[in-house]
């Protein structure tokens, strides 16, 4: 007797998993551009406040992006990885 091969569907073995909601991603990097921002602008607004608006933008943005790029966005999305994909919160975890 000759048995049908197994199959499965493409999602289950392909490993990659789905992109979360865009507002989860929307509120999870708002937790972490809006106090760099508030930050960076705190500390180099004094060096920058007499420049016109276009360049103290983009000192701030000097600063601030390769910072949110290596650090902080991989950082925060590491941590929110549960409220990303709909999970438990690790302290709610049992």
């Amino acid at each position: 007797m000759v048995r049908p091969p197994n199959t499965y569907d493409v999602e289950q073995v392909s490993g990659v998993a789905t992109a979360p909601p865009r507002w989860k991603q929307t509120i999870t990097i708002f937790l972490m551009f809006y106090p760099v921002s508030l930050l960076a602008n705190w500390l180099i607004g004094p060096f920058v406040g007499e420049w016109v608006l276009p360049l103290k933008v983009l000192g701030v943005m000097v600063v601030t992006l390769p910072f949110m790029t290596y650090f902080g966005l991989p950082w925060i999305t590491r941590n929110m990885e549960w409220f990303l994909h709909g999970r438990p919160a690790p302290w709610r975890r049992g």
